[in-house]
């Protein structure tokens, strides 16, 4: 991996503005697998380019605009991506660990298996964004916009996810444990198997169903009801569930407590 200067940089990004505004002049950007630790790319227009396997570690991206872009694999370690936009970018697989991403736009980009362990991504859109299997542990998502997301078998563990928007997010499987959802909005959350914090999400194990409690929501197996649902259909509901009449009958009443002591302590604690 060759290290890319930040005079030969400068110059690759003359020429590939020139060609974005006629393709008869300048020159496309080609960075994939580049060295640029360190680099400033603060503002620049970088729409739709290949960087998959680049080195941005320590980079300044503030404000750049990354929408569309390639950066599967990359490291982007301690960079900064504050104010950037990344809508649809696709960062499969990437490190972002310790990365400042606060304020960026991510909507509808693919997050898929990346390293955002210890990353800042306050006040950022990542409303439709896709995080399966992402490693957010310590990820500090405080204000952030994660409407409709997808979070299944993310490790959230001790993230900080203060007066975020997780409304329509599914967080299937996804670890909360030691989690802060301090004012958290989880408004239509799926939540099948999902660990929960113990506070805001609670998750109990009656075998052979996973049970989780959210607010007045009642995630069991893969139905997803309020408390008074459960509490007037369950019946019916269970009776559509493969061999569950049977359990339901059995653990009802003791689910049904939880979830009103639960939503009782939830008041208490506002």
């Amino acid at each position: 991996m060759e290290k890319i200067t930040q005079a030969e940089l400068n110059r690759k990004l003359e020429l590939h503005k020139l060609w974005l505004e006629d393709t008869s002049k300048g020159k496309p950007l080609v960075l994939r697998e580049a060295d640029l630790r360190g680099a400033n790319f603060s503002n620049a227009y970088l729409s739709n380019i290949n960087f998959r396997g680049a080195n941005f570690s320590n980079a300044d991206l503030i404000g750049a605009n990354f929408r569309g872009a390639d950066l599967r694999g990359a490291n982007l370690s301690k960079a900064n991506f504050r104010g950037a936009d990344l809508r649809g970018a696709n960062f499969r697989g990437a490190d972002l660990s310790n990365a400042d991403l606060s304020n960026a736009n991510f909507k509808g980009a693919s997050l898929k298996y990346t390293n955002l362990r210890g990353a800042d991504l306050s006040k950022a859109n990542f409303r439709g964004a896709n995080f399966r299997g992402a490693d957010l542990r310590g990820a500090n998502f405080t204000n952030a916009d994660l409407s409709n997301a997808d979070l299944r078998d993310a490790n959230l563990r001790g993230a900080a996810l203060i007066s975020a928007d997780l409304r329509g997010a599914n967080l299937g499987n996804a670890n909360l444990s030691n989690a802060d959802l301090s004012n958290t909005n989880l408004r239509d959350a799926g939540l099948f198997g999902t660990i929960g914090n113990s506070k805001e999400i609670k998750t109990y194990q009656f075998n052979p169903y996973i049970v989780v409690l959210c607010e007045d929501r009642v995630q069991i197996g893969c139905k997803n009801y309020s408390y008074d649902e459960w509490k007037s259909f369950v019946y019916a509901a269970i009776s559509e569930m493969d061999d569950a009449l049977v359990w339901g009958h059995k653990h009802k009443e003791i689910i049904l407590q939880l979830s009103k002591l639960h939503q009782e302590e939830i008041v208490w604690k506002r």
